[in-house]
């Protein structure tokens, strides 16, 4: 698991599933996470639910799963291949959001907070560089963004989901550019740490953590 939140929530769901979750973390490396798997594999258990570290680098671990017989799916990021259905290949099913829809809503919400600042002066925190939430939904916002050309992107920083980095790259920015109407990001916990940082510089945040409503 990757970050703490879906651990703490599957950990309380599992005695009302009535079932035994053993957890493994791959600190980013595709290799370990790899190896994990096919730790897994031997274990023999029931099924497995991958984060992948990126959409590439886990597919060897899919390949070793499959002739195992073992089900195998993904969640929060999606791998780079084909998903076979609940009735078919490995992996089968991603459980998750739209992720390019979520950085639309983002872009969007972008756009009409800049409608009358011309330039619109925006910095960005994302996630890790190359996995498939960094990837979806900076490409969701910058489709929304591009026909606002007084928004000026004027850098985008990876926080790597965390929070400590994302403030001291805030404070980087409020020393480097003289005016910033605003900063997106892609998690609430990292966006919560920005705008506290710049709180006082009274500049805006924007979040593209959606949550659909229930």
């Amino acid at each position: 698991i990757w970050r703490p939140t879906p651990l703490i929530r599957a950990t309380g769901l599992e005695k009302a599933l009535g079932v035994e979750v053993t957890f493994a973390d791959a600190k980013d490396d595709a290799n370990t996470q790899v190896e994990q798997v096919a730790s897994f594999v031997t274990a023999n258990v029931n099924g497995i639910v991958l984060v992948p570290v990126d959409p590439k680098g886990p597919l060897a671990a899919v390949e070793a799963t499959a002739s195992s017989g073992i089900p195998l799916i993904t969640s929060n990021r999606v791998l780079d291949t084909t998903y076979g259905g609940v009735s078919g290949a490995i992996p089968k099913i991603h459980t998750g959001f739209d992720d390019v829809a979520i950085g639309k809503v983002n872009g969007e919400i972008l756009a009409k907070a800049c409608a009358d600042k011309d330039p619109c002066n925006v910095v960005g925190l994302t996630a890790n560089l190359g996995i498939s939430v960094q990837l979806q939904r900076s490409q969701g916002q910058d489709e929304a963004i591009k026909q606002h050309p007084n928004i000026k992107m004027l850098d985008t920083q990876p926080d790597n989901f965390d929070a400590t980095k994302a403030g001291e790259i805030t404070s980087n920015w409020l020393q480097k550019f003289p005016k910033i109407d605003f900063l997106t990001c892609q998690y609430d916990e990292m966006c919560i740490t920005a705008a506290d940082t710049m709180f006082s510089d009274a500049i805006n945040s924007i979040s593209s953590r959606w949550r659909p409503s229930s």
